[in-house]
């Protein structure tokens, strides 16, 4: 919008280097009118951003450099729209804001559809550069285009910068007071509709913009189910997904998602994070069955720790076996809605396991040491370095300190022992503790670790365990064939996170192919 102190006249403002014009509007304090435009621009652009790289970051399959291209594209649209405002036109500018304005209002649940669609036909490369581009250039722009467009003079620009700026920190206390992911959706939806009363002063566009963001909030809920089912249906290739429940916590998105039945009639439910698979009923179900049933069944009950609760899979077949089990878990959300909708699988009582909301890390730190029999890593693929941390010398060195003698450590390579990430991984394991043996699982192509100061079984004991539960066959390795099989390689830690990018970057090219 450009404002000016005498009502009906044409008028040109001077910004730095750059003359704009455009209709002018009659306001009694045009400073203040003008403050408070960017107090809202300001606030709407920090929660586009925050926005932006949520839904990118969950929809993408989420990895590191994922997460570095949605950051890229949501702070290099403010650039864009900072450089654009004083150099398009009136016309040009209300048909853009209005574009921009669209894809806004369907950027919290449009951006899982889209993706789904193009998936669908094989096109999801090109979703992810469409959505840059539209990103960059469109809805992320937008917000920051009326700075240069109010500025009078280089006088008022700081202090103008300075109002959008606090209108930011106010995005940013809204992030954190706000109860739920929907209720700062609409939060994001309200802020637009005022920016575009401000901005451009017109009913005709702000009246339609108001309507449809009222009836997003509205019917959020079904509009989010609905994109996630196109999402699950084209990128996952789920026949049928019906979404049961689905939760943004403040670590990550949660959905959960029924296919039909299984076999055995029971329903065949998957676990996602972030927009990758923690859990699917079949393959991954066989995956927790080496991960923790197989090296529970070799130790006498004792107490047992599982760092990740998923679908609770893992900590059920401890259960059953007779052992002490506690369960730690970050995210409360996913500790809850695990336990609630896979029932059927794990078929756990409360009370049957020790569920304990804490970071893993924190919680072995104030464990006292030789606590444990047992300890499972049921936790994430280092697809980000965050978790790639919990794959690393200094965390296996802390879980080792809480092994009572001829205590175990079960942990996932997230691959093959052959592979770069499972070989580091591996690397990690083998530089900490002085026996290790793997297992590769037929059944789901992964490799997973027992590692121990000294194991309390032989890779012929583990061979057998592995025949009776896992009908494919499995490759075993002993202490001595898998540590020449990782002599070359380079231990997961903070100064060799390569296999991470590799692993993000495996997945980014896939996209592409």
């Amino acid at each position: 919008m450009l404002v000016s102190r005498r009502p009906e006249a044409d008028v040109s403002y001077t910004f730095p280097f750059t003359r704009i014009a455009g209709p002018a509007v009659s306001e009694e304090n045009p400073l203040r009118s003008d403050r408070l435009l960017l107090g809202t621009a300001g606030a709407a652009m920090l929660l586009t951003q925050i926005i932006t790289v949520r839904e990118m970051g969950s929809t993408f399959f989420s990895t590191e450099i994922v997460l570095i291209i949605a950051t890229v594209t949501a702070l290099l649209g403010p650039s864009i729209g900072y450089w654009l405002g004083p150099r398009i036109n009136e016309k040009i500018f209300t048909a853009w804001a209005i574009a921009s304005v669209v894809a806004i209002v369907l950027l919290p649940f449009g951006l899982r559809a889209l993706v789904g669609l193009a998936s669908a036909h094989g096109y999801e490369g090109r979703a992810l550069c469409a959505v840059v581009l539209v990103g960059a250039f469109f809805f992320m722009p937008f917000f920051a285009v009326f700075l240069p467009r109010v500025a009078r003079e280089p006088a008022s620009l700081g202090v103008l910068y300075a109002t959008e700026l606090t209108g930011a920190l106010v995005g940013l206390g809204a992030l954190f007071l706000s109860p739920s992911w929907r209720v700062l959706v609409t939060m994001h939806w309200f802020l637009a509709v005022v920016v575009v009363y401000l901005g451009l002063r017109r009913w005709s566009i702000t009246l339609p913009v108001a309507a449809a963001a009222m009836a997003c909030s509205i019917f959020y809920p079904a509009l989010d189910s609905g994109a996630a089912r196109v999402y699950m249906a084209g990128y996952y290739e789920h026949a049928n997904p019906r979404v049961v429940a689905t939760e943004y916590s403040p670590y990550q998105r949660i959905d959960i998602i029924t296919d039909g039945l299984l076999p055995d009639l029971r329903p065949n439910r998957s676990l996602y994070l972030d927009g990758v698979p923690f859990y699917r009923a079949g393959d991954l179900d066989a995956f927790t069955v080496v991960l923790a049933q197989i090296p529970g069944s070799l130790i006498k009950p004792g107490r047992v720790l599982v760092i990740g609760s998923g679908s609770f899979s893992s900590a059920a077949h401890l259960f059953r076996q007779g052992h002490q089990v506690t369960v730690v878990e970050l995210d409360r959300a996913v500790a809850r809605l695990g336990f609630e909708w896979f029932k059927p699988f794990h078929k756990l009582n409360h009370g049957d396991v020790n569920i304990v909301i804490d970071d893993g890390r924190r919680f072995l730190h104030r464990t006292r040491p030789a606590s444990f029999d047992l300890i499972v890593m049921d936790v994430p693929a280092p697809y980000h370095v965050r978790t790639a941390l919990l794959h690393t010398p200094d965390f296996y060195r802390l879980v080792k300190s809480r092994l009572r003698p001829g205590g175990v450590a079960a942990l996932s390579l997230c691959g093959s022992l052959n592979r770069e990430v499972g070989g580091s991984i591996a690397k990690s394991a083998a530089s900490v503790f002085d026996d290790i043996i793997v297992v590769r699982s037929g059944s789901v192509g992964l490799a997973v670790a027992y590692a121990g100061a000294a194991l309390p079984f032989n890779p012929e004991v583990v061979e057998a365990a592995v025949r009776a539960r896992d009908p494919e066959k499995s490759t075993i390795y002993s202490n001595a064939e898998t540590r020449h099989r990782i002599a070359d390689r380079k231990p997961l830690d903070d100064a060799h996170l390569l296999p991470v990018l590799y692993l993000a970057g495996k997945e980014f090219r896939r996209a592409f192919q």
